[in-house]
This record gives C-alpha cells, sequence and structure tokens, in this order.
C-alpha cells in the first residue's frame, strides 16, 4: 500500500466509522490522555529523525503538549471539563489525522504505523464521538444557558477554567447546530468562532479556515433564521475582506430581493432562543437550581438518626434527611458508603462499562432493564453503566445487608446494583422507574417480583457542576454529594405508580458524576411494608 492510499483508508476509518461511545463516560474519556501520550511520543521519534522536514509537526507537538500537560495533574478534572475534553477529542479525531497528512516518505512507514496503530486503539474517538460530544456541548448551553462568548475565555457558569478551545473547535460545534436547525445556538458559536479568530492572529496550522469561511457559515445561518439585517451586517464584513466575494454579492442580491416583495417584518421570535418543550423547561429550571425560589421549605422537614430498622442501627445509627415529607416522601441516607468502598465498586464497573440505553414499554415508561433494546433512545439517556451483585465481589453482600438496614425493606427481590459513568453533558432525562400497567408491561421479572416498589440512588461522587437529581412535578432538587443515598418510595398505597416520582439526572456541567441505582421490588415486601388498611 502507498503512502497516499494509507492515508485515505485511515481518513475513512477515522470519518465513517460507527461511534464508539467515548463522549458518554468519563471513565471511557480518561484513556484518551494516555492514547495521546502515546502519540506524542511516536511524533517526537519521528521529529528526531526528520529534523529537516518536521519544522511544522514540531510547532504541533508544542501545541499538543502544552494541552496535554494540563490533562497530566489531575486526569479525571481534565477529562471532566467539557471544554478541554472536547478539544482532546478533536485533537485525536482531526488534528493529529493533519498531522500523518504531512508524512509523504515512504521511509517514516514505522512512524506511520505506529500512529496507526494508535487510531485503532479501542478508546479512541471518531468523527461520530465528536458529533455526539458537540450535541452534549449543545445540550449544556441550552441547559445552563452557556454563553459561547464566556467559554471562548475558559468560563463555564461563572467559574474560570485554564482550558481553550480554538476558533475552528468553536465553528464547528456552530456548523454541528446549524446542521440540527438550532440556529440561535449555532449564531452564537459562529460569534464566538470570529471573536477568537481575531485573538488568533486570524490563521491556524493545517486547516483551510479562515475568517472568510465562518462568515459565509454565519450568513447561511441567518438567512435560514430570515435575519436578514444581521446576514447583511455579515456579508458586508465579508466584502472588506474579499471585495471580490461572491458569496457576499450572491447575497445581498437575494437580500434586497426578498426584501422587495416582502415588507412584512419577520416576527422577532425566530431570532430568540427557543424554548423547546415544556419538560425541557423545567428540565433547565431545576437543573440550573432555581427549584429553590419556587418552593417554600417545609418547617416539618427535619433530620434524625435512625435507629429502629435493625438492632445494629442502635449502635451506629445512620444519619437521615427528609426533603420532602409531602407526596412523595424523599430523604437522603448521609455517609452510607466508604470511600474505600467506592474505589472498589469504581474499580469493578470500569472494564464492564457499556452504553446504557432506555427502553419502553407499551405505555412508553422507561424500564432501562434490556440496555440492547431495539428501542434503545440514545438522546434521553447519556452514560455507560454495567450490573453487578453478590456474585461479583462480596461488597455488593455487604451493600446489600445495609441497605436492608437503612430502609427496613426486604432485597430479596430487588434488582442488580446498576452502576452508571457520566461523560461529557451526561443526563437521563425524566422518566419514572416503576412500570405500567401490568399487560403492558414487557419486564420478565414483574410478575415474580411486582413492581418497582421503592429506588435507592447512590452517589459515589461529588459533581463540581450540574449533575444534579431533579424531580420536577415535586419541585424538588437534590445536589449529588459523595457517599450519601437518596431513597423514595415509587407506588401509591393503592398499588398504582406515582407520577410524581417522575425524576431526571440533569446534564454533568464539570465533573464526574458516578451513581449506583437499586430499585426494590413490590412482592418482598408483604411483611416489611404492608398495604395500609383500606387497600388490603
Amino acid at each position: 500500500m502507498n503512502f497516499y492510499n494509507l492515508v485515505a483508508t485511515i481518513s475513512l476509518l477515522l470519518h465513517y466509522s460507527q461511534c464508539n461511545d467515548v463522549a458518554v463516560s468519563v471513565s471511557g474519556m480518561e484513556k484518551m490522555v494516555t492514547i495521546e501520550q502515546n502519540l506524542i511520543k511516536t511524533l517526537q521519534a519521528y521529529v528526531e529523525d526528520n529534523e529537516m522536514r518536521v519544522l511544522v509537526i514540531k510547532m504541533k507537538i508544542k501545541e499538543f503538549k502544552e494541552e496535554h500537560n494540563k490533562g497530566l495533574k489531575n486526569v479525571e478534572k481534565y477529562v471532566s471539563n467539557p471544554i478541554s475534553s472536547f478539544s482532546l477529542m478533536r485533537r485525536l479525531v482531526f488534528e493529529y489525522n493533519d498531522v500523518l497528512q504531512l508524512i509523504k516518505n515512504s521511509t517514516v512507514q514505522d512512524t506511520i504505523n505506529q500512529i496507526e496503530d494508535n487510531m485503532k486503539m479501542e478508546n479512541y474517538p471518531n468523527s461520530e464521538d465528536v458529533s455526539e460530544a458537540t450535541e452534549g456541548f449543545i445540550k449544556l448551553q441550552s441547559t445552563y444557558k452557556l454563553k459561547p462568548s464566556e467559554i471562548v475565555k475558559g468560563v463555564i457558569n461563572g467559574v474560570k477554567y485554564p482550558y481553550r478551545l480554538h476558533s475552528k473547535d468553536l465553528f464547528d460545534i456552530g456548523l454541528y447546530a446549524f446542521s440540527q436547525g438550532h440556529h440561535f445556538y449555532a449564531d452564537e458559536w459562529f460569534k464566538a468562532s470570529l471573536e477568537q479568530h481575531m485573538m488568533e492572529g486570524g490563521q491556524l496550522l493545517f486547516y483551510n479556515f479562515d475568517k472568510e469561511i465562518i462568515l459565509g457559515k454565519a450568513i447561511d445561518n441567518k438567512i435560514a433564521q430570515l435575519d436578514f439585517i444581521q446576514a447583511k451586517e455579515y456579508a458586508f464584513q465579508l466584502i472588506e475582506l474579499n471585495k471580490q466575494s461572491s458569496k457576499a454579492l450572491e447575497t445581498l442580491d437575494k437580500i434586497n430581493g426578498f426584501l422587495a416583495l416582502n415588507t412584512t417584518p419577520v416576527p422577532s421570535f425566530m431570532f430568540q432562543e427557543p424554548h423547546g418543550s415544556l419538560d425541557d423547561v423545567i428540565t433547565g429550571i431545576g437543573c440550573r437550581g432555581e427549584f429553590s425560589k419556587m418552593k417554600r421549605l417545609s418547617p416539618d422537614l427535619t433530620c434524625f438518626y435512625e435507629k429502629k430498622n435493625h438492632p445494629f442501627l442502635k449502635l451506629a445509627p445512620i444519619k437521615v434527611e427528609i426533603i420532602n415529607l409531602e407526596n412523595p416522601y424523599i430523604i437522603i441516607f448521609h455517609e452510607v458508603i466508604s470511600e474505600k468502598e467506592i474505589e472498589v465498586i469504581k474499580n469493578l464497573s470500569k472494564p464492564g462499562l457499556t452504553r446504557a440505553g432506555v427502553c419502553y414499554n407499551d405505555e412508553k415508561a422507561t424500564c432501562s432493564l434490556d440496555e440492547k433494546s431495539s428501542h434503545e433512545s440514545r438522546s434521553n439517556r447519556k452514560s455507560k453503566l454495567v450490573w453487578l451483585d453478590e456474585k461479583d465481589h462480596e461488597i455488593f453482600s455487604i451493600l446489600t445487608q445495609r441497605s436492608e438496614d437503612m430502609t427496613g425493606l426486604s432485597l430479596s427481590t430487588s434488582e442488580e446494583f446498576q452502576v452508571a459513568n457520566y461523560g461529557l453533558g451526561g443526563h437521563f432525562a425524566q422518566h419514572k422507574d416503576y412500570f405500567g400497567l401490568p399487560e403492558n408491561v414487557e419486564d420478565l421479572d414483574y410478575k415474580t417480583n411486582g413492581n418497582r416498589f421503592a429506588t435507592m440512588l447512590f452517589y459515589l461522587s461529588d459533581v463540581e457542576q450540574g449533575g444534579l437529581t431533579i424531580f420536577p412535578q415535586a419541585v424538588i432538587a437534590v445536589k449529588p454529594k459523595k457517599g450519601s443515598c437518596v431513597f423514595w418510595y415509587n407506588m401509591l398505597p393503592n398499588g398504582e405508580g406515582n407520577p410524581k416520582t417522575i425524576h431526571a439526572g440533569c446534564p454533568v456541567l464539570v465533573g464526574n458524576k458516578w451513581v449506583i441505582n437499586k430499585w426494590i421490588r413490590a412482592n418482598g415486601q408483604m411483611f416489611t411494608k404492608p398495604c395500609p388498611a383500606g387497600y388490603q
């Protein structure tokens, strides 16, 4: 295979291979730092043997290392930040491939092979992964009202970080938003790209990329919005750069022709930020921490020590906080998993983490059981997970017993522990844990073990920004706290599901979110939690 055929083959592998699901889990993204380290070493060896021909590559190595060294200081924080993890993913998918394009001498075949081998590694991202990471960025933008003009400065939700996106990164996010019809968001990214392009001196190595390209797409986006005034402004900027720009001249002719035939002003809402569905609006309010402004706290909310469910608790009571006394009853058990136990669980989970799916029964209630179901919805749930139980490690036997002591319920018919890790923009849209009518339920264990009577949600990590668990109908938001567990009943006294327990996992803005879900089934509770009088 000659060099050019090799490059073409690698490009096809990078741009058309199936999504590797790298972006949906911080655990998966951490491995990208090691891959980049290998690539840097390979390129350094090549430079030593080819000093006269690799001046440009040396410049790129310096740029790569500056960002990479930031990651080495704290790998988890680096890949948990949407700016740095997105930049890392784009470097691995596009910029190292650009370096490969420069290597046109057959004497460097060993270097080519080494780079290609790294690009074939399991956790090497591809263009589909970059697209998913871009989608995650836009999800964060819409949920948390982020401003790309602030992200350019490394500021996320008011907090400054030592990471930056290049103008091409910003442009690509805008291009994706434009392709998905998110014109308001696309315009913000194009504006940020123009600003950053000026800060960079107007040039970027390797890219056939300049201000004219940004303005051209910004014009297309504004025309799609019917914002002809701003489109004309961009066209005039384009003419300042190139008086013969056919793009600008055609745009002005098109706009002038349209305005001559249409004198009715375009409604201003066409240029405003979209609100999305009602669920999206409510989720955004909750995820931004604004529920506290909407609901007065009950004076009956208390904290206490749980001592009753097991004799052992008289010696070592559990800290309990009531966060919602009304329907639904929601409490938090504090400090119920130790640091050592958390590390054991995370280490056991990492090798088996796979893309999370959402399956639906005929009533469209999420069941989250058949993770490879053909009904999988990638957009509603963005994380990786693994199912573990007592046969995998004794820690889960201990946690099962502890859970029974905490709740006073039987876990004899409970499901396995579901460990989940969230990545860039990782979230779980509004859903209910319980199933619908029995005749509509696909879960094979339903007849034997009953419905999902209660949920335990353990937090295995703190989350720097975002990642709240919200209950929109109850107007409740819970911030993840490492070692704690949120508990609620999914069922009403009459045995029907309680719609007020509908909840969502907010997008992770900055940080690494690890959780355990434990669903307790109803049929094991006939003695621990019998039906109230009048419902028997």
